[in-house]
């Protein structure tokens, strides 16, 4: 299910209409943004990936909101129609989960940073401000403007705007313009809270810089002293039936998320099964490495790969502390990707992973089997003191 309402730009605007869309159905939500997004694949790999997950594991990410935006044209009735149904239409798309960073598409060739920030302008003014029920009854009476509206999903958007629409915490795009959103939304939050808000204490913190990386088969490069590594560690994915090997690959996990995201809210066994090895394992692989004359098979280097439509993003890339400096990563992650985009090229065209820039080591690991930078991004925190 979802709904259309116009954005609002300034009067003196010389740009076209536009309207966004809500989606309460992650999978409608999907099928209409994937042809944009695959467009550009690997920049907007990430997006694809988390629209995936609110469809095949949609209690990870209960309270989202999904959104496409679309360049209107032609009599009202025929805006609205596009904003529905046209995928050629669509200018941007957005993916909220919250309590994540917000999500944008990369920009198209043909769209300018000052178009983008013009419709991110109007998103503010709309969820700061806007009551979306009000502003399409107001605007059309008989919900004509909005012919995949139904009456049921008005309130259960609107209940999640006035609880989270004042607190962004961030966005997840390019460099420039991740800082403009964040000054930019702060500038218009300031103006529409008050002490009695709780809202008024917050803060830009220093963003992370981030670097998406793609790989295709002809690109692939042995590691180093492959000949060396593969006489001392086994390549394979997780057997399921290996309760040993699937605790300690689940161990991994857990200790990636701790040194990763150290504020994470911990997650039993039943939850990594659930939200994270099983959805990988629906359309892609959970790959590891472990020592030869370990005769339970237990990980010492782990990763997880999703399918995304023709690829797949490879994530969670962790080794256990004492196998570090060893070459075990590089091993794994050559193993992978030879298996992956040789053997397996069928299926995946190419293999997408994000790095943090803070961390050399990972980023020299990726570069030297092959990877090639393709987008960088600031992961920009804005962080409210007296908000839960």
């Amino acid at each position: 299910m979802s709904l259309s309402v116009p954005l609002t730009l300034p009067t003196n605007s010389t740009r076209p209409s536009y309207s966004i869309t809500f989606y309460t159905n992650a999978e409608l939500f999907y099928e209409h943004a994937i042809p944009f997004l695959t467009k550009h694949l690997a920049e907007n790999n990430l997006i694809l990936g988390v629209s995936r997950s609110c469809v095949i594991t949609p209690q990870r990410y209960p309270e989202r909101f999904l959104m496409i935006i679309h360049s209107s044209h032609g009599t009202e009735d025929d805006q609205q129609q596009e904003a529905c149904c046209n995928t050629d239409s669509i200018v941007l798309v957005m993916a909220w989960t919250i309590p994540h960073r917000l999500l944008l598409s990369a920009p198209t060739h043909n769209q300018t940073l000052e178009e983008r920030q013009s419709i991110l302008s109007a998103w503010m003014d709309l969820v700061l401000n806007g009551s979306l029920q009000d502003r399409g009854l107001n605007e059309n009476s008989e919900h004509k403007q909005a012919p995949c509206f139904v009456e049921e999903i008005w309130e259960e958007i609107e209940k999640l705007l006035k609880k989270h629409g004042r607190a962004v915490s961030g966005v997840l795009t390019d460099n420039s313009e991740a800082e403009w959103f964040a000054k930019e939304y702060c500038e218009k939050l300031k103006k529409c809270v008050s002490s009695e808000d709780g809202m008024n204490n917050f803060e830009i913190r220093e963003p992370s810089k981030l670097r998406i990386y793609s790989l295709k088969a002809q690109d692939i490069r042995p590691c180093r002293d492959l000949e060396t590594q593969q006489k001392r560690y086994e390549f394979s994915y997780l057997d399921l039936n290996n309760e040993k090997q699937l605790d300690m690959y689940i161990q991994c996990l857990d200790e990636f998320m701790n040194e990763i995201f150290p504020d994470h809210k911990k997650m039993s066994k039943e939850e990594y099964m659930e939200n994270l090895i099983n959805r990988a394992l629906k359309d892609g692989f959970a790959p590891l490495c472990y020592e030869k004359d370990d005769k339970d098979k237990l990980p010492i280097s782990v990763a997880l790969v999703n399918g995304i439509p023709k690829a797949g993003r490879v994530s969670y890339v962790y080794t256990s502390k004492k196998h570090r400096g060893k070459g075990v990563a590089s091993f794994l992650m050559y193993s992978l990707v030879h298996d992956v985009l040789v053997n397996h090229g069928d299926i995946y065209e190419a293999l997408f992973l994000f790095t943090d820039l803070s961390n050399p080591t990972s980023n020299s690991v990726y570069m030297n089997i092959g990877f090639k930078p393709v987008r960088d991004m600031y992961d920009q925190e804005i962080k409210y003191s007296n908000h839960d």
